[in-house]
């Protein structure tokens, strides 16, 4: 009768102690999920909040545990088998993720990402048919998620057929036109089919491109991250990713804890520039200055706020100390050159910009600003050509293929302004110069032609 009293109460709850030492902020929501726990020790999704608080904080061997105390309890869903299959795949332990992935799926079919993780376990593995298989359920179930996408092609490729992954992600490419890691494999696959020059294109394509694949369960585990190290490394993703307001809100807080953290500070006001926010940067990075009068990054940033201000001779100043503290660097030899631009010394821009490209040879943008500096001379043919340096660096960038169709209009081209048009529509569809120079083609008679 104990015994079975016990079963009702649910497993033992862990003590917090048992996790060893702690940062006080990873202490309070561990706390806070054992507490929920102790009320409802039979209930699989605390255990599996408690897994997933452990899983965020680092504390990895003991998440496993807790995920697998979870699936053993009654669950509509298979959200905490899923979790333990991705531990255990972490872990090398192919057989055991494979086993729960299974059971994730038999509880949740329609979740998409527990297939197509199924599947890379399976390539790793070797067992190409078995993934062929997982990765076609993925696509079927979602034809536009690009992890099942390309877990199908690079199976494909593993197969011996290029051919076939080509076309695999060419059909995915027409619907997600900006899918840079797609692009990757595709240069794999061209290269393979002895297709250089489209395999040179697409590799120029992908080369920034990181997989971006959805995946709602996994992501959750982040709701419960705490400590310095957790928030920060979260909060610069977040600014990656271009979500400044979500970066700025993790670093203020962070700098609650450590007022004094120069790194920090530099960072915040960093971001503070690039979201506008400059009247909060420019106390930050001039507070940074006054103590540490070489930090590069504050030098930069600060120059940078200047820039937005339009305080152009603040920030060439700021931008010609930063090449003094980095002589040759070649991102701050391309914010002298856009200050330069801005400021409307036309040719300082176009010999700063010309050299960051040269000391970037990945630097695309800083080729197509000297496009948009000589179609502002009015010498098109040159924009021209600068338009077509940038794109060999990265077919995709949306400067350069609205700026090479207004330079093809300036020309008289418009045969050739109507297919950069077409290429821009399809891979950068929201530019802002897009809309205007759709208008000017439209008045020139060719329209969407």
């Amino acid at each position: 009768m104990l015994t079975l009293a016990a079963c009702q109460r649910g497993p033992a709850v862990p003590e917090l102690a048992g996790y060893g030492t702690l940062e006080p902020a990873v202490a309070a929501v561990l706390t806070e999920r054992l507490t929920a726990l102790s009320a409802a020790r039979t209930d699989a999704d605390q255990w599996g909040r408690l897994a997933m608080a452990l899983e965020a904080n680092g504390l990895t061997p003991q998440a496993k545990d807790t995920y697998a105390v979870a699936t053993t309890l009654p669950a509509t869903h298979g959200r905490w088998w899923y979790h333990l299959a991705r531990l255990r795949a972490r872990d090398g332990d192919t057989a055991g993720a494979l086993a729960a992935y299974d059971e994730a799926i038999a509880h949740s079919p329609d979740y998409v990402p527990a297939r197509w993780r199924r599947g890379q376990v399976l390539f790793d593995r070797g067992d190409m048919v078995a993934a062929e298989a997982a990765f076609r359920v993925a696509v079927n179930l979602a034809p536009v998620d690009s992890a099942g996408v390309t877990g199908l092609a690079r199976v494909q490729m593993a197969q011996g057929k290029p051919q076939d992954a080509a076309a695999t992600l060419e059909a995915l490419l027409d619907r997600t036109p900006d899918d840079r890691y797609a692009y990757q494999v595709l240069g794999t696959a061209y290269r393979a089919l002895g297709r250089a020059g489209d395999a040179a294109e697409a590799t120029a394509a992908g080369a920034s491109g990181e997989p971006r694949w959805l995946d709602p369960w996994a992501s959750e585990v982040g709701v419960y991250r705490r400590g310095f190290a957790a928030m920060l490394k979260e909060a610069t993703t977040l600014g990656l990713e271009g979500q400044h307001a979500e970066a700025i809100a993790l670093l203020e807080r962070l700098r609650t804890e450590r007022p004094d953290d120069r790194e920090l500070t530099v960072y915040l006001g960093g971001l503070y520039a690039t979201a506008g926010r400059t009247a909060d940067a420019r106390p930050l990075l001039d507070g940074v200055l006054r103590a540490f009068p070489d930090d590069f990054d504050a030098t930069m940033n600060l120059a940078t706020a200047h820039l937005f201000d339009r305080a152009w001779d603040d920030a060439d100043r700021l931008a010609a100390r930063a090449l003094d503290l980095r002589p040759r660097d070649a991102d701050a030899t391309r914010l002298r050159g856009v200050v330069a631009w801005r400021r409307g010394a036309l040719d300082d821009a176009e010999r700063w910009l010309g050299d960051a490209a040269a000391a970037n040879p990945k630097d695309a943008k800083a080729l197509a600003w000297i496009g948009s500096i000589r179609l502002e001379r009015r010498k098109a043919a040159q924009a021209l050509e600068a338009y077509r340096a940038a794109l060999a660096r990265d077919p995709l960038l949306g400067d350069a293929l609205v700026g090479g169709a207004s330079a093809a209009l300036a020309a008289g081209a418009l045969d050739d302004a109507t297919r950069w048009l077409a290429r821009a529509r399809k891979v950068a569809p929201a530019h802002a110069g897009l809309a205007e120079v759709e208008q000017r083609l439209q008045a020139s008679g060719k329209g969407r032609s």
